[in-house]
């Protein structure tokens, strides 16, 4: 796998989109296939985002320097189950945030499984949820119409 990773030209990809298949790869192989990414501005993660791309994320490159990603200024997040009870979305986005401070300007969810208490206390310049920056409303906190069929608004 390295070899082919040696004559990808990563460090000019500035878009990278994973899906869930990729959930099983730890921080250390996603160092391994995506480190070189160093201009990569906008991660986009279909399906599952597992723990090693998080860490990967959030922990600094192998080399000791940055984290993955360094310029990364856009995450989003389609179709992902973000409700983690071990590690609220917010703590893993401030420790990103604390490994390339100040790079993360958007993040963006589209059809994802988040509560609406998560969603409100994510505080980055720009929250887009569903291609809308206005928070979901209707339902009053932690309630669900109880009507699977038009629910395509993720609670």
């Amino acid at each position: 796998m390295q070899a082919v990773v040696d004559v990808l030209p990563l460090d000019a990809i500035t878009t990278l989109v994973t899906r869930s298949e990729y959930a099983i790869l730890s921080a250390k192989d996603f160092f391994t296939l995506f480190g070189a990414c160093r201009s990569l501005r906008h991660l986009v993660v279909i399906d599952f985002c597992g723990l090693g791309l998080w860490a990967a994320l959030t922990l600094e490159y192998m080399d000791g320097t940055q984290p993955m990603f360094p310029v990364l200024e856009c995450l989003t997040f389609d179709g992902v189950d973000l409700n983690d009870n071990e590690r609220p979305l917010k703590k893993r986005l401030i420790d990103r945030d604390v490994a390339a401070p100040g790079t993360l300007k958007v993040v963006r969810f589209f059809d994802c499984d988040l509560k609406r208490t998560s969603l409100k206390k994510i505080k980055f310049p720009k929250v887009i949820w569903n291609g809308s920056e206005e928070l979901p409303h209707g339902e009053e906190e932690g309630e669900d119409d109880d009507d699977d069929e038009d629910d395509d608004d993720g609670w």
